[in-house]
C-alpha cells in the first residue's frame, strides 16, 4: 500500500511540476499515462490520482483495479487501508516548503539539520572490522 501512495505523489512530482500559473492540460495527461505504466509493470495494482488548486480540483484519474484478482476497476472514491502515512506526508511539506522557497530538495540534509554533518555510512563488514564511508 505504501508504494501504491509514494508512486501517486511520485509520479505527480514527475508529471507536474508546481504550478505558477494554470495548469497545462497536456501536462496534467502524462500523469494517468505514468500511472498506468507503474500498473503495467506490476508495480501498483492501481492508483487514485488528485492534484488541487485554489479554484478546485485539475486533475482526478483513477487507473488499474482496486481488486486485481477479480479484475475490478479502480474508481475516483475507492477507499484505500493505510498503514503507515509518515512518508507521503512528509513528502508533501517537503513539496509545500519547496513551492514556498523555504527548501530546495536537492540542498544537503545538514543546511537543514546541522546533526547530520558528516555522517558516515558503512562501506564493508569483515568480521568485528566495519569500514565507514562518506554518503555520495
Amino acid at each position: 500500500m505504501f508504494r501504491f501512495l509514494l508512486g501517486t505523489i511520485a509520479a505527480s512530482i514527475v508529471a507536474v511540476p508546481l504550478f505558477a500559473q494554470a495548469p497545462n492540460a497536456a501536462k496534467l495527461a502524462e500523469i494517468r499515462v505514468k500511472m498506468q505504466e507503474f500498473v503495467d509493470k506490476g508495480e501498483l495494482g492501481g492508483a487514485v490520482t488528485l492534484i488541487g488548486r485554489k479554484n478546485g480540483i485539475a486533475h482526478h484519474e483513477a487507473v488499474g483495479f482496486r481488486d486485481a484478482e477479480a479484475k475490478a476497476d479502480m474508481a475516483k472514491d475507492s477507499l484505500f487501508r493505510i498503514a503507515s502515512m509518515t512518508k507521503p506526508i512528509t513528502a508533501m511539506a517537503v513539496m509545500m516548503l519547496a513551492e514556498d522557497g523555504k527548501l530546495k530538495p536537492g540542498d544537503a540534509v545538514e543546511k537543514y539539520l546541522p546533526e547530520f554533518k558528516n555522517q558516515k555510512l558503512v562501506a564493508s563488514r569483515m568480521g568485528d572490522v566495519v569500514t565507514l564511508k562518506k554518503p555520495a
